[in-house]
């Protein structure tokens, strides 16, 4: 069955990379709206005289922090920065890290030329990285009602971190822990995302938690989450008897 999903999922996000290639409304610089353009052509303004919901309009855009909004397109398949559900034509968006720290949290507002707001979270994402981000209320996206505007509340995280005490593989879709130390560990906190070989797949995080694991013991948590790829490591932390 996880087998099943997963080829599942790698064929959904092959169809959202194809609408990602193939969304021209805020992929490239579109045409201004006809009143500018007429504007523009009486009395000879140049483009960069452009008004600035037309350059708000051009992707990729930098919400801050060093985290760039990739594109904005339409994906049908399940939500799983809501209640997982399965959607059509869903608002996603792809954001990438390119600032030298991870980014902890960020809170992204989009917003449509008819006032509609489209909203989304992204959690501990790291330096390098990229993610698919779904509307968190489920909105659809069809490109129809163009967003002329992004802005993001973004914290930077530089704690996301590796605790080398605990070893950490994925196995069977789960993570195995090892305690290496000849000390037992208490608040083994694991971090992780599901990966779909170079992009996460959901905005959100994940997080497990092992109250306590003895000298050289060994533990598999779940992550039923990641059921669209594998689960992915972010961080590792622990804390001392």
């Amino acid at each position: 069955m996880k087998h099943l999903l997963r080829a599942m999922g790698a064929a959904m996000l092959a169809a959202l990379l194809l609408s990602a290639c193939s969304t021209p409304q805020e992929q490239t610089e579109p045409s201004a709206p006809q009143t500018t353009q007429a504007t523009q052509a009486a009395t000879g303004a140049t483009e960069e005289s452009a008004t600035e919901a037309e350059e708000l309009l051009a992707l990729p855009r930098d919400l801050g922090s060093g985290l760039t909004l990739q594109a904005v397109l339409p994906f049908s398949g399940p939500n799983v920065d809501a209640d997982g559900a399965e959607s059509d034509q869903l608002a996603t968006i792809i954001v990438q890290n390119d600032g030298g720290m991870a980014v902890g949290a960020a809170d992204i507002t989009l917003t449509c030329e008819d006032g509609a707001e489209l909203r989304f979270r992204v959690t501990d994402l790291p330096v390098g990285g990229s993610c698919y981000a779904f509307e968190l209320n489920s909105a659809q996206y069809t490109g129809e009602n163009r967003v002329c505007a992004a802005s993001a509340e973004v914290e930077p995280d530089g704690s996301l971190s590796v605790d080398y005490r605990v070893s950490v593989m994925v196995q069977d879709g789960g993570l195995f822990l090892v305690n290496m130390t000849e000390d037992t560990l208490h608040n083994v906190t694991v971090r992780y995302r599901t990966d779909t070989g170079g992009t996460y797949f959901g905005g959100l995080s994940y997080t497990a938690t092992v109250e306590e694991l003895a000298p050289g013991a060994s533990q598999t948590v779940l992550a039923a989450e990641c059921y669209m790829g594998l689960p992915s490591v972010i961080a590792v932390s622990a804390d001392e008897s």
